[in-house]
């Protein structure tokens, strides 16, 4: 939400394409540069931290499924190599390591940014006892509930449930006091 979507846009767009995104992270330099280089650090390795800013950008500007996309598999690097833990740098190229650093906390925070702000959408603001909700599920989800959503003092549960007609969202508080929160759903 820093730039216009008219800014935005082509940006997204260019990461969401083959140029930039493998099947593992998106590269911070275009794979059809002439400086492309897929083990290196800045010229073309592929980032969870930069895979992760990217989906939240994407979520932020009404690219929902190509950021699950990204998300998923931020997710999928866990699995491999070190076990529970997101790496620091993948290879650009091929589906491997290719940094130093086998647990990364940046890495793995940022998978959980982009879920957090993005697909669940949850929007804390503590001390006007608020918060703005504006889950992008994926259309092929028929429910999902997130625990715990904290603002302040407060403490809530939101749930989804799908029908073919229409959705329904439930949020329960179940600690501290009245919380206003802005259900914009995608």
């Amino acid at each position: 939400g820093m730039v216009e979507e008219e800014k935005a846009s082509p940006l997204l767009r260019a990461y969401a394409s083959s140029e930039f995104s493998t099947d593992w992270g998106v590269r911070g330099l275009s794979g059809a540069s002439p400086h492309f280089n897929p083990r290196g650090y800045q010229e073309g390795a592929a980032w969870p931290l930069f895979t992760g800013w990217t989906a939240l950008g994407e979520f932020t500007y009404g690219n929902s499924v190509q950021a699950f996309t990204h998300i998923k598999e931020l997710m999928l690097i866990k699995k491999h190599w070190a076990l529970g833990f997101i790496l620091e740098v993948m290879h650009g190229s091929v589906y491997r390591p290719t940094g130093v650093c086998f647990h990364q906390c940046w890495s793995e925070t940022n998978v959980l940014h982009p879920v957090l702000e993005g697909l669940i959408g949850w929007r804390p603001d503590a001390p006007q006892a608020a918060a703005t909700l504006t889950p992008r599920f994926p259309i092929n989800w028929d429910d999902a509930t997130v625990d715990r959503l904290r603002s302040g003092a407060t403490v809530m549960k939101m749930t989804m449930k799908r029908v073919p007609a229409y959705m329904t969202y439930t949020l329960q508080r179940s600690e501290g006091p009245s919380c206003t929160v802005t259900l914009s759903p995608e």
